[in-house]
């Protein structure tokens, strides 16, 4: 008799959750700054509930908190109330020591040990930087001024410097935007490689005991749960490849962060040469060693989003993997890589972690593969 009681509540809890389960989208709303449409974190961050009702109870804290934290990573516009990035650039160089919410502090110090973990691959002070190569990218300037490059690489911070030139006081929980040693001009903070991932991370504390897919437009996403769809119990994500195909779909269960760089939706050819937006904080250029990054890992978006950028300045993969590795040891988890690497027009080499491998669908693999490589073998 026990074991039927069991079956018939297990059956009982099955189709109750098959008449509640319906799929619900919805982004985070525009800010209006001045008269100006303001994107949060420039990308359709949207949040997916797959139960009835689930998305009034849970999307306007979800919202709320999305609109707060942009506004506070935000480094081109002021909010009423809030010191943000934008407050911290401008007082660069004058010594004040400026008070900032938790959120923001608790970003700045993730921000700061993820570049000493990638050995300065990720860095913060890039803005300077950013901004010269923005228009660029943009195709609204076609030449490049390497006296201006490397004028505005003089205000990219050593790793070494980093921790005096951000100066976080925990007791105050304030920062101080001292000079940077050398720099030629106005030193300016990016969060823009790590601050979405972030927003997913503490967006993700929201729910409990909920199947969620947090979207940070495509490139970092947050899941939790299972994925209740009747045909499937996976989370499929499209690993893109830079020719507008599907490079496959991932299947994923569980508790997870992934994120993906790639040099294909904001980048310009010049005189042959392919200029992307991210920067090496080195060489003041964009590398060209990889099409795509994709990573994912037990849940941390934060990491992943700063990693994937970092490693996209890398060119060796010993150099890559040690990286890769010390972020693993430094917050205990385990991270699985795949690298698109172009060989030849619309030909990729493939390099993955097993691990990576196996959870891909097999029927979804592009012909645009050349190779198929399994790192660490």
């Amino acid at each position: 008799m026990k074991y039927k009681v069991t079956l018939l509540l297990l059956v009982g809890l099955l189709t109750s959750c098959s008449i509640n389960y319906e799929v619900t989208t919805n982004q985070v709303a525009n800010l209006v700054v001045d008269g100006e449409i303001v994107i949060p974190f420039a990308a359709p961050m949207s949040l997916t509930l797959y139960q009835k009702g689930e998305m009034d109870e849970y999307y306007p804290a979800y919202n709320s908190l999305m609109q707060t934290l942009h506004k506070e990573a935000d480094r081109y516009h002021n909010y009423p109330g809030i010191n943000n990035l934008k407050t911290i650039n401008d007082s660069y160089g004058s010594g004040e020591a400026i008070v900032i919410n938790s959120d923001l502090y608790n970003l700045l110090e993730q921000a700061l040990s993820l570049s000493e973990l990638t050995d300065g691959y990720f860095n913060p002070t890039i803005g300077t930087l950013s901004d010269y190569w923005s228009p660029i990218i943009n195709g609204e300037v076609s030449e490049i001024n390497d006296n201006k490059v490397q004028s505005a690489l003089t205000c990219v911070s050593s790793v070494a410097e980093l921790r005096n030139v951000i100066k976080l006081d925990k007791a105050t929980s304030s920062v101080t935007f001292n000079t940077i040693p050398g720099c030629e001009g106005k030193g300016v903070i990016s969060l823009g490689g790590i601050a979405k991932g972030y927003a997913l991370d503490v967006a993700a504390s929201l729910f409990s005991d909920t199947n969620v897919l947090l979207d940070g437009g495509r490139s970092s996403m947050r899941t939790l749960g299972t994925n209740p769809n009747p045909k499937r119990d996976t989370w499929n994500i499209a690993i893109l490849s830079p020719y507008n195909t599907n490079l496959g779909v991932l299947a994923l269960k569980g508790d997870l962060a992934f994120s993906t760089s790639g040099d294909y939706e904001q980048a310009v050819v010049i005189n042959g040469v392919r200029y992307h937006h991210i920067i090496n904080p080195y060489t003041g250029y964009s590398e060209n060693y990889y099409r795509s990054i994709s990573l994912y890992s037990t849940g941390n978006a934060t990491v992943l989003d700063a990693l994937s950028t970092a490693l996209f300045n890398v060119g060796g993969l010993g150099d890559l993997q040690s990286i890769i590795s010390h972020v693993e040891k430094y917050y205990g988890i385990k991270i699985e890589v795949l690298l698109e690497q172009e060989v030849e027009d619309e030909k990729l080499n493939i390099y993955a972690t097993n691990t990576f491998y196996g959870a891909m669908l097999d029927s979804e693999w592009s012909n645009s593969i050349n190779h198929l490589y399994v790192l660490g073998e």
